[in-house]
């Protein structure tokens, strides 16, 4: 028959072992409750790599070496990207050569889906984004398109490769429309001195 003392050692031993089982995952629900903050740096230009390593081996991005160098002469920057306060989810980006951000994010948590916060600088998005998602359940998926701004949010799936395609906002023609208003007010002061010089004495 066992002591008391050997039964409290035993039921030590237990919670000791869930504790040091459960513990790690309590830590990443408690620790990382706050969304992560990914900065992209679209402002801030390294030096040019391989667009493979930045999506373009997701869907109708696959290409072969050879179909690469023709089409994009190794022309893609990389782009200054950080994720400073979650390690477990670290992010590249690159500007592609059709003017688009690519912004690839992994989330190495097996267990848990990350939540960031992304903020892209230097360059104005358009209103939605291009995902494409690569885990155990896609292989390089497309998913529908999200709302995007200069921040905004996304969670990204456990275990899980996420590539964003970011359309840039179009550029406004506000030289045209300057030369335009510009033109309209040298017009509309010639007209006035025409019609003070040829006015009746």
């Amino acid at each position: 028959m066992k002591t008391p003392a050997t039964a409290h050692l035993l039921l030590s031993g237990l919670i000791l072992a869930g504790l040091a089982l459960l513990g790690p995952r309590l830590d990443r629900v408690f620790t990382h409750s706050s969304p992560a903050q990914i900065v992209v740096h679209a402002d801030q230009t390294l030096a040019p790599v391989n667009p493979l390593l930045f999506g373009q081996n997701f869907g109708p991005w696959m290409h072969t070496t050879e179909t690469y160098v023709a089409q994009t002469r190794w022309g893609t920057t990389q782009v200054a990207a950080e994720s400073s306060d979650e390690p477990l989810l670290p992010a590249f980006a690159s500007l592609r050569d059709d003017r688009r951000l690519a912004i690839l994010v992994v989330n190495k948590d097996p267990i848990l889906a990350r939540e960031a916060t992304l903020a892209v600088e230097g360059f104005r998005p358009a209103g939605q984004a291009q995902v494409w998602l690569q885990d155990e359940q896609h292989a390089g998926t497309e998913l529908p398109a999200i709302a995007v701004a200069e921040t905004f949010p996304y969670t990204f799936p456990p275990y899980s490769v996420t590539l964003l395609i970011l359309e840039p906002a179009p550029q406004s023609h506000w030289i045209l429309w300057a030369g335009l208003g510009l033109l309209a007010v040298t017009l509309a002061v010639l007209a006035a001195l025409g019609r003070w010089v040829w006015r009746p004495r």
